[in-house]
């Protein structure tokens, strides 16, 4: 009687066991889209109590994967945030975990029963086993698996993720075929031995590939953090010299102004009107060239924009600046100047092509607010872009680099979660860049800080 009752409570537990752990991956996988933790508990109250339902009314075997592949979907779109695809990724690799377990489980059974006869499949502990395995190999897969997520810095990219969900794939169907044949062949057969070594070794070789693609994953991350910080102080160094230049122009300016003046008093006295507005001209070039603005509060930054002001005034175009302070920013120095210098490179490519300068302009606004950074620009073309899909292609007359701006633009932004808008009406070019920054991210940059 006790055995019975224990059994039917653990039983009733184990209903939810695959919506817990499906909720822990889903926290791994995607950022939550509220702020109040009261949305996600009652998403999990009623999926668990759907599940403890089926099982009560006996129907758990007919409906429970297709019950939990639909819950976990409408969850992950009610109460998490992300792009389709990655819920996609996600539901794929959970329906293999929920397989994979099974199918574990199952060979699992097999051995002991082959290596225990005197254990019957009626006694409590083996339906307990049978009842209990497949949610513990689940559970060390979701800790494989969250360990690996957690200590990627950036989200790997989609068509890794279906490379990596093939290997659990073909695992599946292999040891489908080896559970068929272990039921096809006699119980006294020694080739059995073999059949539970070679499911030994596959699965280890699954869990194996893992490992070393997050191994390779974390070097690859060192050699990009290594990279971007050289990057970094290649950009400090050379906002550093134009600052040290520009100084030091304006000192020399100073220096020799009381010359300047002398010499235009001595034209104006004269009479050369015509000579003292030219060496007015030359000297507000002079000037002009010696100025380094600081826009944005942050060195990096000034750095390219202040290159490509000066870009842009050698091609004539009239580049405006409406930027939000930066000094504090939580995005990365490195990735605003990525995104900048592509946006401005761009922009500029397709100023220069219109034949009238009084229609080259440049309009780029920067704002920021402690969710997110827009970056936003503007500029005419001579023809619309072509556009592939949902998004245009940069018109580079370099093939080889061809749309290379734009990709590196949207890569940076998904470091953010954040997303790239384009948009061509009226032979105006609209680049809406917008970066987020999750609580949880803002909350570890804090720290960081400290």
């Amino acid at each position: 009687m006790f055995e019975t009752v224990l059994f039917n409570i653990i039983k009733a537990l184990s209903s939810v066991f695959e919506i817990v752990f499906a909720f822990i991956l889903l926290s791994s996988f995607f950022d939550k889209k509220y702020v109040s933790p009261w949305p996600q508990r009652v998403a999990f109250v009623l999926s668990a109590g759907i599940m403890f339902a089926l099982q009560e009314t006996g129907r758990i075997g007919e409906f429970k994967v297709l019950a939990e592949i639909l819950l976990v979907l409408v969850i992950s779109f009610t109460v998490y945030t992300g792009k389709k695809r990655d819920r996609v990724v996600f539901l794929l690799a959970f329906s293999l975990m929920l397989a994979l377990a099974d199918i574990m489980s199952a060979f699992a059974l097999s051995w002991i029963a082959d290596r225990a006869p005197f254990l019957e499949r009626d006694a409590f502990f083996f339906r307990l086993l049978n009842l209990e395995l497949p949610y513990l190999i689940m559970l060390a897969a979701v800790l494989l698996l969250c360990g690996f997520i957690r200590r990627k810095s950036e989200h790997i990219e989609f068509r890794y993720w279906i490379m990596l969900l093939t290997v659990p794939a073909i695992t599946i169907i292999t040891l489908t075929v080896f559970q068929f044949a272990l039921q096809s062949l006699p119980e006294d057969e020694q080739i059995h031995n073999y059949i539970y070594a070679a499911a030994a070794g596959l699965l280890f070789i699954t869990v194996l590939v893992f490992v070393l693609f997050s191994k390779l994953q974390n070097q690859l991350a060192i050699v990009r953090d290594n990279q971007e910080m050289k990057l970094q102080m290649d950009l400090q160094k050379q906002s550093v010299e134009k600052m040290e230049t520009a100084y030091n122009h304006t000192r020399a300016l100073r220096h020799d102004l009381k010359n300047h003046l002398r010499c235009l008093n001595g034209l104006l006295q004269s009479g050369d009107y015509d000579g003292a507005r030219a060496y007015l001209k030359t000297m507000q070039s002079d000037i002009e060239d010696a100025t380094y603005f600081a826009v944005s509060e942050n060195s990096a930054v000034d750095a390219i924009l202040n290159e490509k002001l000066l870009e842009a005034q050698n091609q004539q175009t009239n580049l405006r600046f409406e930027v939000a302070s930066l000094k504090n920013t939580r995005a990365n120095a490195v990735d605003l100047c990525i995104i900048l210098s592509n946006a401005l490179d761009n922009a500029l490519e397709a100023c220069a092509k219109i034949p009238d300068v009084e229609e080259r302009f440049i309009t780029l606004k920067i704002t920021e607010s402690p969710e997110s950074l827009v970056i936003s620009v503007v500029n005419p073309v001579e023809k619309e872009p072509v556009r592939r899909g949902l998004t245009f292609v940069s018109t580079k007359k370099d093939g080889a680099n061809h749309g290379i701006g734009l990709k590196s633009i949207r890569s940076t932004a998904e470091k953010y979660r954040g997303e790239v808008l384009a948009r061509c009406e009226q032979k105006r070019f609209t680049l809406l860049v917008r970066l987020n920054f999750p609580e949880d991210s803002q909350k570890e940059q804090k720290t960081g800080q400290k």
